[in-house]
């Protein structure tokens, strides 16, 4: 489990900074996003400190976040150290929040394709229609729409736009880096949903991902989810958990 989680917090790391400014923090890595306020973009992870460090950490993981205004997170893997990260977080005033699940895909488990009126095209010339369905699948505003234009539109990163009867209905994003395909941004409109399309979606990115030579395809969802459910119907298999705490300003 070492290993694949090792490669699993990278790609994780790695799909995120693609969005963020960095932060060393001295035994951590923490990010965030100069105007886009929300979760997604602002965290800390990476965790390696002695015991005796962490009250340290904490404090300037807490300061860095007060600055940004907003809330200071910690995603916290089997890997992080020290291995009561958990309790001395609790201890500083943190709750705990999400529970996530690191999930792979397992090669050759079958994979349905889009059917009826669902289509699945690669975005790139329909930025803005996937954005759209991004924001509104996921209730975020639209001004956040323009956060991944230039990331979204480079080599590594492919999103996919669905259509029914031609109208934009869902989106997923597929980075692919260093042998990894990272399946992130699973949404579908309120309007469109239980009809398949998410199925659709990560379906054709698995396939999209494991063609281009991936060795392994990966996502992370809300643990005990639907969505959770979903991916294990398509061949996804739940490896760990990872925690996420939240201390307010």
């Amino acid at each position: 489990m070492d290993n694949f989680a090792a490669t699993f917090e990278q790609a994780w790391l790695n799909q995120h900074l693609c969005w963020c400014d960095q932060h060393d923090l001295n035994g951590a890595i923490a990010f965030s996003h100069p105007w886009a306020k929300i979760t997604y973009f602002h965290r800390v992870a990476k965790i390696n400190v002695t015991a005796s460090e962490v009250d340290c950490l904490i404090d300037d993981a807490i300061q860095l976040f007060n600055e940004k205004d907003f809330p200071c997170i910690f995603t916290v893997s089997p890997l992080d150290r020290p291995n009561d990260l958990p309790e001395r977080l609790t201890a500083r005033g943190f709750r705990e929040g999400a529970v996530c699940s690191a999930m792979h895909h397992h090669q050759g488990a079958p994979l349905p394709k889009p059917n009826g009126p669902i289509e699945i095209q690669l975005a790139d010339s329909h930025y803005d229609d996937w954005a759209t369905i991004m924001c509104r699948s996921f209730d975020v505003s639209s001004d956040k729409a323009d956060v991944g234009r230039h990331v979204l539109q480079t080599l590594e990163d492919r999103h996919y736009l669905a259509t029914v009867d031609g109208v934009p209905a869902g989106c997923t994003l597929l980075h692919l880096r260093d042998g990894i395909g990272y399946i992130d941004f699973v949404g579908v409109a309120p309007e469109f949903r239980r009809q398949g399309i998410a199925s659709a979606l990560v379906a054709w990115a698995v396939a999209d991902s494991e063609k281009s030579g991936a060795e392994t395809t990966i996502l992370e969802t809300d643990a005990g989810s639907a969505a959770e459910r979903l991916y294990s119907r398509l061949g996804f298999r739940t490896e760990y958990h990872r925690r996420r705490f939240i201390r307010n300003r």
